[in-house]
């Protein structure tokens, strides 16, 4: 899986990848009782301070 980042969103891009391992360790250890973990996660939604933030030069 391949991702692409976008310049003044590198906090955001940690939070989702952080988020997304947690998840896959939350599974491993969930798995010898038969627990389900799942994780959504939606792609940006434009927002006043993104736009601001993509706008910058």
């Amino acid at each position: 899986m391949h991702h692409l980042g976008t310049g003044g969103f590198s906090v955001y891009a940690v939070t989702k990848a952080t988020v997304a391992q947690l998840v896959r360790g939350d599974a491993l250890e969930f798995l010898p009782r038969w627990i389900t973990v799942n994780n959504i996660q939606p792609s940006p939604i434009e927002m006043d301070g993104m736009v601001l933030i993509s706008t910058q030069k």
